[in-house]
């Protein structure tokens, strides 16, 4: 990128590490595989961090021009590069994330008390990045 280029890139540079608490373009230079789709995500991730933990559900919902396999990698260059962290909830029966979260699925009890419901072995969960410093 030619220095003139760059200058004029610095102030959406800030923007984004300063409203994310991620810096993108650092992420992006690092993961240059990456780079335009942690560029197109960079603003959704803005508004929902906000907001709380970050589901790849919703992610995939609101970005679903790119596959599921691109969107996982692009944050797991996030979580490489320490920008987040990834923990793991059980869906409930009504669709809704309990609130108990699991630094391995593996340790997820075979049975579980999720609301009213035992929830059983095999029960789906997701994985949801935490940003790495809460």
């Amino acid at each position: 990128m030619a220095e003139s280029e760059d200058k004029k890139m610095q102030p959406m540079k800030k923007r984004l590490h300063v409203a994310v608490g991620v810096d993108i373009e650092g992420a992006a230079k690092h993961y240059p595989k990456h780079a335009v789709l942690l560029r197109t995500i960079a603003p959704w991730i803005r508004e929902h961090i906000q907001q709380g933990d970050i589901d790849p559900r919703q992610l995939a919902r609101a970005f679903s021009n790119f596959t599921a396999f691109q969107l996982s990698e692009a944050l797991n260059a996030l979580v490489e590069a320490g920008y987040f962290r990834q923990v793991y909830r059980i869906v409930a029966p009504n669709g809704e994330l309990d609130t108990r979260e699991f630094e391995d699925p593996d340790q997820i009890p075979d049975s579980l008390l999720v609301g009213d419901h035992i929830t059983k072995a095999g029960a789906d969960f997701v994985p949801i990045l935490k940003p790495s410093h809460s």
